[in-house]
């Protein structure tokens, strides 16, 4: 048992059909088999891993509906709320499609329906339990899991409910999952295919006409933007020529105010004396002005003052920069000659060594020559050669000589290339500072030229703004008078309206009773009674008749009208309650009209119309108006009335426009009317006031506005004028800095051009010093040569003699060699001695030309001295000339002062004359209608300009400043109007527009190129899917025919050895087309004929599967496999035959027997028994015979 392998490790079940209770089975190898009576649960075991399997058919289950395998509760029991069963299973082997080594399958399902899938803990979906098991004999249509039904099933006469089987077996299940997803997807292609060809189709039917509408949509646009353009052309042109008349129109309303300004002799008296005034002010101005003028000149020439003081200080300032410089050079040049010094020492102390080695020399040469005089064998040849060598020596020294005089040439021309190197440092130092120093000046001169013109540019800036501002003070002057002017006025007009306003709220001029009715009817007391008020206050006339109807009315006009009479009754009980007096009702309901009954009277001279027909009102106060001026006529003057009553016998009244009344029977009344007496035209006149203060009020507005905008600007002006003064004091100062510095840069450069010029000379001097010492180191050159020529000869004779000396005379020539070379030994020494000699000599010159320097530099230090005292006292005068323009400046302050007082008591009398012509100006309004005329004149155009804008925004949106853009010589007024005719007119001829049709146009083509591509790319798709499709067929055809060949090699095997002899076969019924091919079972058993399963006995048509099963199993093992009682049909001989294959195939398969057969228990290593001890419940129990053993 320890070599079996474990696949199944353990399954559990909760609420599952008859397991109520949660069970677990743990499957630990080997053989397993589940017992129990029937109807106890048993094969609930394997419906619960077909069911974890993922089995969708609730008839393999033994169920009408997947809800059914909830445990359905019993006599006991409850019904559960949910089923759920896992499976757990070992993947160390990797026998499943997963990576994990262990894989625990889970189901659940709920009594609502809903259902989940697990994987190790995980949702997932069924398809991903599927493709686990895919080709391992395990899952839905796999042979893991054999039941009496699925015995059917491989028995049946239908081919492709056992086709199933062998497509399992064969490995070939993943194969046709995928190529039935293939097909699907190519079905879904060819769908999307068929679709898209119909949209494609649809589009081309919509394109055409959506070509033809976008072009004329796009002509219509070209046509609407063309006639945007004269549009808009036209309504500038209106908005232009109105502003050009609404300026001349607004000029002659200022020439029209200038006009009343002066209409009256009074107002002209105060004007001109408000002149003379002026004239003073002016005056004051002007000395103000010209002090003020006098202290910018001070602080010019004090700025001019300053940048002059500023100009000298910088220049002492730079010449102190340069004298420390300079006083910084001659430290150096006295540090250089210590330096010097120091080198003069350092000669001095060699030249006494050399002299030390000499003596030395002298005393060995000394010491070699008596040595060598002391030989006796000196020979002729000896004192020849001597001599020689004398003459050697005697060149040799000579030679030593001019290569010293050569050193020192080398030592001169080498100081002098020095010195003209630092010339030429020193000149071109020079130089670039004469070029710095030029451009500085270049640069001066054109900021001077600059600053000149900035000057002028300046004053003549500041004379205009000085002009500018006298004539804006006077129009802000002009300006606050008439301020001051409307301010009255308004003043005026309101102390009338609210005297009038207040009149009317309280009722002044009606009796007392007719006040306290009123205030009754306010205050509610007479809520009941419905009154409507004085006939003064339901009639509304015109301003021209107000006299006129008011006469006619007379004490009428204080009546009350009520509703009806019994209001009239209850205001007057209410009346009799308060004791105040008496008042005259009119009830609308009882006052009946009276005709007029003299139609002639029209015709009359003076006649202007009957009364009651110059009165407004509610219509249901007609019957009054009618019954109180019905029978009144109102005529032009006294005169007309006089005559028109003695025609008609002074049958009817009478009055006139100026008030007077004549009486029917002839009497007459007239006389002076109180303006203030008027309570008819009470109402209309404070409507006329409140709209001529609103207008007052407006145009007070506008004139504070301007009086407001001309005090800025007069603000403005002055601080442009101060401003300006200041920048051109600061330019004038500026410019006579950059003079100076001019100057200061001329002396400059003039100082830099001579010591360029002198180092120049220095140049050439140095230039022939060095051609001189040049010329005479060749010379010596030549001198060492010819002496050098000379010794060659000697030697060379020498060296004939030496040939001839014998060794005899060979030390005497050593000795003599040694002294040679001592002679030499001292004639370098003497050199060196002369070399440092004349170093000495050039460093002593150094110190004397640097000395010589240094008192030059010393001599420019007096100079720069001498100059900044100069500068000194120049400053010092600039100083006192500053100190005197101060004691200046303060006294043209005091004097500005002073004219400021003096203007100040004018102005207080002009304060006095200001308010007595305010008096005179109230007699100016009537001539303002010419003013009105013309502001109607120009609000009327400014309408139209409006409007043209406003056009111009609700067609196109487009401002004024914006309109700009657009705007073209397009030709006159009547060119533009007959374009703009004519492209309507086009556009009409167009008919219908759609504008959208454009985009839509551009989108149907986008969607049918995207659509077409589309197409294309699912042909090739549904390519590449038919390809895939015959491939996978093409495989499984080959794997079917394969495995089907081998299974059925097995099943003849299996069947002879289960049958005990007979023969078994498979065949195809159409080997052509493998894949779809009956499956032919047939079978011999033995003893017998070969026939047909259907006419075999239960327990051959059994084991005729079980070879089959085997025989699968052989050529692909299931990992585990479930047999739920397919061995009941059997005899006991094959039972335990049965169960020795069991025993046989159990080392790669795990099996799980679902049996109540006693050879089949004998062959398990564990059994678990199923009992319903509880109806309805069943339970689980274990026994591990491998332990009992």
């Amino acid at each position: 048992m320890g070599g079996e392998k474990v696949h199944i490790k353990s399954l559990k079940a909760e609420g599952f059909k008859s397991f109520a209770d949660k069970i677990e089975l743990k499957f630990d190898g080997g053989i397993t088999t589940i017992v129990g009576p029937n109807g106890s649960g048993k094969s609930n075991i394997s419906d619960a891993v077909r069911w974890v399997l993922g089995e969708q058919s609730a008839k393999s289950l033994r169920g009408a509906k997947m809800e059914d395998v909830i445990f359905g509760g019993s006599e006991k029991r409850s019904r559960m709320g949910f089923a759920e069963v896992v499976l757990t299973l070992n993947n160390e082997s990797k026998i499943f499609n997963s990576d994990f080594k262990e894989l625990v399958i889970s189901r659940k399902v709920y009594a609502s329906g809903e259902s989940q899938y697990m994987i190790n803990g995980a949702t997932c979906r069924l398809r991903d339990i599927h493709e686990i098991f895919m080709d391992t004999g395990v899952g839905r249509d796999g042979y893991s899991i054999i039941g009496q039904g699925k015995v059917e099933e491989i028995l049946s006469s239908k081919s492709e409910d056992r086709r199933i089987l062998f497509e399992e077996a064969a490995g070939i299940s993943k194969y046709r999952y995928k190529k039935d997803e293939a097909e699907r997807k190519l079905s879904h292609t060819e769908d999307n295919i068929l679709r898209l060809s119909d949209i494609i189709a649809e589009l081309e039917t919509q394109i055409e006409p959506l070509e033809k509408q976008s072009k004329k949509a796009k002509k219509y646009l070209e046509f609407k933007e063309e006639l945007k353009v004269y549009e808009v052309n036209a309504a500038i042109n209106t908005v232009e020529k109105n502003k050009e008349v609404v300026k001349k129109t607004t000029e002659d309303i200022g020439i029209v105010t200038e006009h009343l300004s002066k209409i009256k002799e009074e107002i002209e008296g105060f004007d001109a004396e408000q002149e003379k005034v002026y004239a003073v002010f002016k005056e004051y101005d002007e000395k103000i002005a010209d002090f003020q003028r006098q202290l910018r000149e001070l602080e010019i020439n004090n700025g001019i003052l300053k940048s002059e003081a500023g100009v000298m200080q910088n220049t002492i300032d730079s010449n102190n920069t340069l004298s420390s410089r300079i006083n910084a050079e001659i430290e150096e040049s006295l540090s250089r000659i210590e330096t010097f010094r120091g080198d003069i020492c350092s000669f001095e102390e060699e030249k006494e060594r050399l002299k030390a080695e000499i003596i030395a020399i002298d005393e060995e040469i000394e010491k070699l020559t008596k040595e060598r005089d002391t030989d006796v064998d000196n020979s002729l040849k000896t004192a020849r050669a001597e001599e020689m060598q004398s003459k050697i020596m005697e060149k040799m020294s000579v030679i030593s000589d001019h290569k010293i005089k050569l050193s020192n040439f080398e030592l001169m021309i080498s100081n002098s290339e020095r010195k003209l190197e630092d010339i030429y440092i020193d000149t071109d130092k020079k130089q670039t500072e004469l070029s710095g120093a030029q451009d500085r000046l270049d640069a001066l001169i054109r900021e001077r030229d600059e600053k000149r013109q900035e000057t002028s540019v300046c004053e003549e800036k500041s004379t205009e703004i000085n002009t500018k501002l006298r004539e804006i003070s006077k129009s802000a002057q002009d300006k606050k008078r008439e301020c001051e002017e409307a301010s009255a006025l308004l003043m005026q007009k309101k102390t009338r309206y609210r005297m009038l306003e207040d009149m009317e709220q309280n009722y002044s001029g009606y009796p007392k009773s007719v006040r306290l009715i009123m205030k009754a009817k306010s205050d509610g007391e007479l809520e009941k009674a419905k009154i409507f008020g004085p006939i003064s206050k339901i009639f509304n006339v015109s301003p021209k008749y107000v006299t006129a109807i008011e006469a006619a009315l007379g004490s009428a006009a204080l009546n009350i009208a009520v509703e009806d009479e019994n209001d009239a009754k209850c205001a007057i009980e209410y009346l009799k309650r308060a004791k105040i007096g008496r008042a005259t009702f009119m009830p609308v309901s009882a006052i009946k009209s009276r005709k007029f009954e003299y139609s002639k009277v029209e015709n009359e001279k003076g006649f202007l119309a009957i009364a009651s027909s110059l009165v407004e009102c509610d219509g249901k106060f007609s019957q009054i108006a009618e019954n109180l001026l019905g029978r009144c006529v109102v005529a032009k003057n006294i005169d007309d009335a006089i005559s028109i009553s003695r025609k008609f016998k002074n049958a009817f009244k009478i009055v006139t426009l100026s008030g007077e009344v004549l009486n029917a029977g002839g009497t007459m009344s007239g006389g002076y009317i109180s303006q203030n007496s008027n309570i008819l035209g009470r109402e209309q006149e404070i409507a006329r006031l409140k709209e001529e203060i609103e207008k007052t009020e407006k145009n007070l507005r506008d004139l504070n506005e301007e009086a407001l905008n001309l005090a800025a600007i007069e603000r403005e002006l002055a601080e442009e004028e101060e401003e300006l003064d200041a920048v051109l004091s600061d330019k004038k100062a500026l410019l006579v800095g950059i003079m100076h510095d001019i100057e200061h840069n001329k002396t400059v450069l003039s100082d830099y051009s001579n010591v360029i010029e002198k180092l120049k000379e220095d140049a050439v001097n140095i230039k022939e010093e060095i051609k001189a010492y040049e010329a005479d180191k060749e010379k010596t050159k030549e001198a060492i040569k010819g002496e050098e020529t000379e010794i060659a000869e000697i030697r060379n004779k020498l060296e004939g003699i030496e040939q001839e000396i014998s060794d005899a005379i060979f030390r005497k020539e050593i000795i003599s060699d040694s002294i040679v070379e001592k002679t030499m030994e001292k004639s370098s020494l003497l050199k060196d001695i002369t070399v440092l000699d004349e170093k000495k000599s050039g460093t002593e010159l150094e110190i004397s030309q640097t000395k010589n320097n240094i008192e030059l530099r010393k001599a420019e230090i007096g100079d720069i001295e001498k100059k900044n005292s100069q500068l000194t006292d120049e400053i010092a005068k600039r100083e006192d000339e500053l100190q005197n323009s101060s004691l200046v400046s303060k006294k043209i302050n005091d004097e500005i002062n002073e004219c400021i007082k003096i203007k100040l008591e004018h102005e207080q009398n002009s304060k006095a004359v200001q308010e007595m012509s305010k008096e005179s100006r109230d007699k100016v309004y009537a001539l303002t209608e010419e003013c009105g005329r013309l502001e109607a004149k120009r609000e009327k155009l400014e309408a139209e300009t409006d409007s043209a804008l406003d056009r111009l925004w609700d067609e196109y949106e487009i401002t004024y400043s914006e309109s700009e853009k657009y705007k073209k010589d397009l030709g006159g007024a009547a060119a533009v109007n007959k374009a703009i005719a004519e492209l309507k007119s086009k556009i009409r001829a167009l008919g219908n527009i759609n504008v959208d049709a454009i985009e839509e146009y551009d989108a149907v083509s986008k969607r049918y190129e995207f659509l077409s591509g589309q197409r294309n790319d699912l042909q090739e798709a549904k390519k590449d899917l038919n390809g895939i499709i015959a491939e996978m067929i093409k495989e499984m055809e080959t794997r079917f025919k394969t495995e089907f060949e081998k299974i059925s090699k097995h099943f003849k095997t299996t069947f002879t050895e289960l049958f005990g002899g007979g023969t078994g076969e498979l065949s195809l019924g159409d080997p052509t087309n493998v894949l779809e091919s009956p499956i032919n079972i047939n079978v011999q058993p033995p003893g017998k004929k070969l026939q047909s399963l259907s006419l075999l006995s239960g327990g051959e048509r059994a084991l005729s599967a079980i070879a089959l099963l085997f025989a699968i199993i052989k050529i692909r093992p299931t990992p585990f496999c479930f047999l739920d009682e397919i061995e009941a049909a059997l005899d006991e001989a094959n039972v335990y035959r049965f169960a020795d294959y069991i025993k046989n195939y159990s080392k790669n398969t795990q099996f799980i027997l679902i049996t109540h057969r006693r050879g089949t228990m004998e062959c398990a290593d564990t059994i678990y028994g199923i009992t319903m001890q509880e109806k309805g419940v069943s339970k689980l129990l274990r026994l591990n015979l491998g332990e009992i053993t």
